[in-house]
């Protein structure tokens, strides 16, 4: 099914009722859970919203959005302050909530294309609302994927999970605004 794979053959569109995939299989049950049981219902409460991205005519992977604020640590905190004026000690984000691709279509570049959409979808929030960060509370498995992307640890001591199943991550939007000012 992946024979001829290519990127721009993938489509966007939002979770409904009536395209739910059953059928979902990342490798991972608690992701998989999700998509089938429990997306639609974080959808209908307005907690997080997914979108399905498919391959011609199949669901090969998803992502779930919610906003989030974070903590950064008194440096970074500093240094945001110098540089904006801006007294605050949390920030608006984006977070990732979920995002999983099916296993026969793993490591072909699906997983990257939806971050940058993500990431032009906050770009397009930001005309709207503030929005500083992506967020994502990384399993541990995925950390090198997001570290690749340009994502840096939250260390603030609100942003770390006890158990140590997840690190929290965050991607600073402004670099991408500042570049799109000067061209």
């Amino acid at each position: 099914m992946t024979e001829g794979f290519s990127i721009q053959d993938l489509s966007f569109e939002p979770l409904s009722k009536e395209n739910v995939p059953l059928d979902f299989n990342c490798g991972d049950k608690d992701l998989d859970d999700f998509i089938i049981n429990d997306a639609l219902v974080h959808q209908d409460a307005n907690v997080a919203m997914t979108t399905l991205v498919r391959y011609r005519s199949e669901v090969v992977a998803f992502y779930s959005l919610a906003t989030d604020c974070i903590s950064l640590d008194s440096n970074e905190k500093g240094r945001i302050r110098k540089e904006y004026r801006i007294p605050y000690s949390e920030f608006p984000a984006l977070k990732i909530c979920r995002l999983a691709v099916c296993k026969g279509f793993q490591g072909k570049g699906i997983g990257r294309a939806m971050v940058y959409d993500v990431i032009g979808l906050a770009l397009d929030l930001q005309e709207w609302m503030g929005l500083r960060f992506l967020s994502v509370d990384a399993y541990r498995a995925s950390e090198g994927f997001y570290k690749k992307l340009g994502f840096l640890f939250n260390h603030h001591e609100n942003e770390i999970d006890p158990r140590g199943e997840t690190v929290s991550m965050r991607f600073d939007l402004q670099p991408i605004v500042w570049e799109e000012r000067e061209i």
